[in-house]
């Protein structure tokens, strides 16, 4: 569920944000899956694993940062053209940002409730089998209540 619902934040974020800005910001799962492993799984990171999150994290506070003054900028009194077409299609940016960080952290979740299912109450065939199962059903359900004028 918790996947689904990743992916969901995510193809979301395409709609609001450029194809950057919601990969490098789908990359804050790094974040949720190191604070989650350290709380839930007790694991210990060395110095160079904390470097790199933190490069990581400061990628994804300049690609708000960033998107957030191009929001501020009126496109037309730029004389760039791909700019102005730009902001014509993702006008609400931020907006894009914030579902492609829940995308990103909803997968971080997800990878370690994956490694404390895996671990302790199955292999990862019943995990896989219960991913394919609950996952499609989840995916359907949530496409009839949102996708519904798309779909018909």
């Amino acid at each position: 569920v918790i996947s689904v619902q990743a992916t969901t934040f995510a193809s979301y974020a395409m709609r609001y944000t450029s194809l950057m800005s919601a990969s490098v910001l789908d990359n804050s799962n790094i974040f949720a899956a190191i604070i989650g492993s350290r709380m839930i799984l007790k694991r210990r990171y060395s110095f160079f694993h904390l470097l790199g999150a933190l490069i990581c994290f400061i990628g994804v506070l300049l690609n708000i940062i960033a998107d957030y003054k191009r929001d501020l900028i009126d496109p037309r009194s730029l004389d760039d053209a791909y700019a102005e077409l730009e902001s014509d299609e993702y006008p609400d940016r931020v907006i894009g940002d914030i579902l492609a960080i829940l995308g990103g952290i909803f997968f971080g979740l997800s990878d370690v409730v994956i490694e404390v299912l895996v671990k302790n109450f199955g292999g990862a065939h019943e995990y896989l089998g219960c991913v394919g199962l609950f996952g499609t059903f989840v995916a359907i359900v949530q496409a009839a209540l949102f996708e519904r004028a798309s779909i018909s």
